[in-house]
C-alpha cells in the first residue's frame, strides 16, 4: 500500500524590507509526498518562470515592491 500525504507548507516565506540593489531571497519549505510544484505570484499574478522553492532577486529595484505568495502543489 502507498499512502500519499497532501502538500503543506512548513516554512513560510517571511516579510522583508530591502534597499535598492540588495539581494533578496524568498523561500518556502514544503512537506508531504513530493515531487512538489511551485508557482510564485506577485500581487496575485503568476510570475512567469518562478517555479522553484526560492524566488531570488539578485539586485532588487523599486518595481519589485509588492505582495508575494507561492502556491505549492
Amino acid at each position: 500500500m502507498t499512502v500519499l500525504e497532501a502538500p503543506r507548507i512548513v516554512g513560510q516565506p517571511r516579510s522583508q524590507t530591502a534597499a535598492v540593489g540588495q539581494r533578496v531571497v524568498l523561500s518556502v519549505v514544503p512537506a508531504g509526498t513530493g515531487p512538489f510544484t511551485f508557482q510564485w505570484r506577485k500581487n496575485g499574478n503568476n510570475i512567469p518562470g518562478a517555479n522553484a522553492a526560492q524566488l531570488v532577486f539578485e539586485s532588487v529595484e523599486i518595481e519589485n515592491s509588492g505582495q508575494y505568495s507561492v502556491v505549492v502543489a
